[in-house]
């Protein structure tokens, strides 16, 4: 009798061990399965930044797009002239839409959310200064091709009711 609950209990605790592992175990790309997870591609690489239109002009900034975690997160580093931030972007299943949080060297804080629709990424949220001031923020990534993408933002301190734009840039893809 003990054998046979002896032989039980390590039967039971195997089928434990056995089903917790399988449920924990992650897939192995979870984020590559996702169609929407690759919307954003575009953008990864090593870029130099100029103003819109002025391409023939100065380097503004330098940008490093880059995928992390099995592609679950894409991760902005930006450097210009003494100023830096960092971006975290990442498709949100639970709302289905891309999300990107912005932290910068200010202490400015920006979250914003959005969909890519018409070949373009495009976000809006609240952008929170470091002395508290907020304001209403929309800004698209667009795919220009040829190595070249256009990063379009404008604000707005009144609601949303008037709109200046308050970022023009154009990335270029280092060779």
């Amino acid at each position: 009798m003990k054998n046979r609950l002896f032989l039980l209990l390590i039967i039971l605790v195997h089928w434990c061990f056995v089903a917790t592992a399988q449920q924990t175990t992650p897939t192995q790309n979870p984020c590559k399965s996702l169609p929407q997870q690759q919307q954003f591609d575009f953008w990864l690489g090593e870029w130099d930044v100029k103003k819109t239109g002025a391409e023939d002009g100065p380097t503004v900034g330098a940008s490093k797009i880059e995928s992390l975690e099995n592609g679950c997160v894409i991760l902005e580093n930006w450097q210009s002239q003494g100023f830096s931030g960092k971006s975290w972007n990442f498709f949100d299943r639970g709302t289905n839409k891309w999300r990107q949080i912005w932290l910068d060297i200010s202490g400015r804080k920006l979250e914003i959310s959005g969909e890519y629709k018409d070949g373009a990424m495009r976000f809006e949220g609240e952008v929170v200064t470091a002395a508290g001031t907020k304001f209403k923020n929309r800004m698209t990534f667009f795919n220009l091709g040829d190595g070249k993408v256009r990063q379009f933002a404008e604000r707005s301190t009144d609601g949303g009711t008037t709109w200046v734009t308050s970022v023009d840039l154009t990335y270029f893809r280092k060779k």
